[in-house]
């Protein structure tokens, strides 16, 4: 994934981490409308499958699961050398896994996502 996409990644998962919905709904969307390439499109049609997995509490997505558990770090990479030991048989998914490894390169600059703090907080 070239720099520019993968600072895409990156602002549409802190905006959406920091709970600003509509902001990062609109980067994917925008991301979608410039796509200039096949792995463009991929990383915008990521982008809005990990929104509505994230908006929806899906507790079956990958980034519930990871920050469910009590190593998330280690969580995600796990699902991440999962995925990238099936892409094999996934076709063109590796556009796909290369965001997911864009999150956990940089899994110390993102922020903990607000729907897992509040819930965190409101059980105590």
């Amino acid at each position: 994934m070239d720099e520019k996409l993968e600072r895409a990644v990156l602002k549409f998962v802190q905006t959406l981490f920091s709970g600003r919905y509509s902001d990062a709904e609109r980067i994917a969307e925008n991301l979608e409308k410039r796509a200039k390439s096949d792995d463009e499109l991929k990383v915008a049609r990521a982008l809005r499958g990990l929104y509505l997995s994230y908006t929806t509490d899906d507790a079956a997505s990958i980034v519930h699961k990871t920050y469910s558990s009590g190593d998330p770090k280690s969580e995600l990479a796990e699902y991440v050398r999962s995925m990238r030991e099936a892409n094999g048989g996934l076709g063109g998914a590796s556009t796909i896994i290369e965001v997911w490894e864009v999150l956990l390169k940089n899994f110390e600059r993102l922020p903990k996502p607000d729907r897992y703090g509040r819930k965190a907080e409101g059980s105590d």
